[in-house]
């Protein structure tokens, strides 16, 4: 991802953002893909601060994992998923192949003992890394 263009408007509830891949010719081209929104209810310095915040996000999610530079030391390390509809998943890195890394999310909060639950296969350009414990 090179380029994205984030689209500010006000409404009666607020300032909506909207943020797209691409730069403004794709977007009012309609060639862009959308990536995610927002709406804030005070004023535009705020909805600018959360749509930067939501741009942080997107480009840590289009890094995502490499598996094949996954070590045995990264067994057990935090991850965080993120979902296409924004939706995020703490979790632990339990093993992975050359497609997917298979990450324990939920565990009855036993994280000690995380590798004794069922691991979610996860595509690595959903998770990020997290300092956690």
């Amino acid at each position: 991802m090179d380029e994205l263009t984030i689209h500010f408007y006000e409404t009666d509830e607020g300032v909506m953002f909207d943020i797209y891949e691409g730069g403004p010719e794709r977007v009012s081209g309609m060639t862009s893909n959308y990536l995610d929104g927002g709406l804030c209810t005070t004023d535009m310095q705020n909805a600018i601060e959360m749509a930067a915040e939501q741009v942080q996000d997107i480009v840590s999610r289009d890094r995502g994992i490499n598996p094949k530079m996954l070590t045995e030391k990264d067994v057990g390390r935090w991850v965080m998923y993120h979902g296409n509809a924004g939706e995020k998943e703490k979790g632990r890195i339990k093993t992975w192949d050359d497609e997917v890394i298979f990450v324990v999310y939920k565990c009855g909060d036993n994280w000690d003992r995380f590798t004794d639950y069922t691991a979610a296969a996860t595509v690595p350009s959903q998770l990020t890394f997290i300092d956690e414990s």
